[in-house]
């Protein structure tokens, strides 16, 4: 029973380690597929709008939802009037500006963005709300709807990497020139990478609207698993940019990939910049990123390997060394079963072995110890009793008499 235990620990410990090595995967293959299918679906719709405000001949605009594109509008010249005075520290703003239920859209789903440098597509949302950062990026408030225009910097906001979901944890593999989208229910935005930074979470400088420019700026946690500093890639519009799909800017992508160190501009507290070099190598994701960004802990390479790999594999080793104990000792090398059960019969413990299925033969019909050979000149057959002439019939075919020792019995 003890050992039986064992093996079922052993097993279910087993279980246990490899769910925790698939984990990362499974989380991030979960995620992946929900954001896809969040982000074709509001493409979907918003093309479907487009179609049907297009056929409207009564309609003035034939813009889908247009009361809230130029509700939108109207928002980005007055906060860019104002200044942005109302910019807070990105991770902070939760409020969305506007209730986009309320113009018929069906949440808040504002914009899917394409990164094709990370092969990642993500919805964005209004607010940097914990449940809205939890499922892609926020667009964040006191910064300008993805409409485009001088006069734009749209700032979105996601996390570096968020419990296996991929988002921005790579977002240093991200090279000057490369390609972002923006689709909205109106058009698909295309920028170019232009800048990268780094930045103090408190510097807001980094992304107000610069005057006459059209920017997209993404920004994330920096490094990973920290909440010490903000990684920004600041992206330019490029208005001549001829619409592509998505294998046509993977293809793009691989084409220009440049594995030397990318040069970000590093701002520190005291207002000096200095470049430095962050390599573009991909990161392991830990199976508990996202929840302590808060702490500040710093994490290399080696030891995202480690905290990845050694919790499962202790616990695959415990399970090996429990299975082994719990396995019963191996059989003498040579041995057969059948030689071990022979073997329990010859030290006097079971009654099928050599020395019972002796005692057998070599009784006599009447009960007294030792052989009477049967009239013929055979040995009458185990169980048998032949007390007249003729030949046993386990003998038949063997009509010579056996000789039959008393003592240690050879057959």
């Amino acid at each position: 029973m003890k050992r039986l235990l064992l093996q079922i620990f052993a097993w279910l410990a087993i279980l246990v380690g490899a769910g925790l090595m698939l984990q990362p995967t499974v989380s991030q293959y979960l995620t992946r597929r929900k954001s896809t299918a969040a982000v074709e679906t509001f493409v979907q719709s918003a093309a479907e709008s487009a179609a049907v405000a297009a056929d409207d001949p009564a309609a003035e605009n034939t813009r889908p939802y247009a009361d809230l594109y130029d509700a939108l509008q109207t928002y980005n010249a007055e906060i860019y009037a104002a200044g942005q005075s109302g910019l807070k520290d990105p991770f902070a703003y939760e409020t969305p500006a506007f209730d986009l239920t309320a113009y018929g859209l069906p949440d808040d789903m504002i914009a899917a963005l394409w990164v094709p440098r990370l092969d990642l597509d993500l919805p964005v949302y209004l607010g940097a709300s914990t449940e809205n950062m939890a499922r892609g990026g926020a667009l964040l408030g006191q910064t300008s709807m993805p409409l485009g225009g001088a006069n734009t910097n749209t700032v979105i906001a996601a996390h570096r990497g968020y419990y296996g979901a991929e988002m921005l944890r790579n977002v240093q593999q991200i090279q000057i020139g490369d390609k972002i989208t923006l689709t909205t229910p109106w058009e698909t935005l295309t920028y170019r990478v232009c800048e990268l930074k780094i930045i103090q979470p408190d510097d807001i400088n980094a992304i107000l609207i610069q005057p006459g420019r059209d920017l997209l700026t993404l920004t994330t946690c920096h490094p990973y698993t920290q909440n010490t500093q903000r990684y920004l890639v600041i992206a330019e519009r490029d208005p001549a940019a001829a619409p592509a799909t998505h294998e046509e800017d993977l293809a793009e992508c691989a084409g220009s990939w440049d594995a030397a160190p990318r040069q970000v501009t590093v701002e520190s507290p005291d207002g000096t910049a200095a470049v430095e070099e962050i390599a573009p190598e991909s990161i392991s994701p830990l199976p508990n990123e996202g929840s302590g960004e808060d702490a500040g802990g710093a994490y290399s390479n080696w030891m995202i390997w480690l905290e990845n790999n050694a919790l499962w594999a202790g616990i695959v080793l415990i399970a090996a060394v429990v299975g082994v104990r719990a396995d019963p000792a191996p059989p003498q090398k040579g041995l057969t079963d059948a030689d071990t059960r022979k073997s329990a019969g010859r030290d006097g413990r079971g009654g099928q072995g050599r020395t019972g299925q002796a005692r057998s033969n070599f009784e006599n019909h009447d009960g007294n110890a030792g052989p009477r050979p049967c009239a013929g000149g055979g040995y009458p057959r185990r169980g048998q009793n032949h007390t007249g002439p003729g030949v046993c019939p386990r003998y038949a075919a063997d009509p010579e008499p056996r000789t039959v020792h008393t003592g240690r019995i050879t057959v």
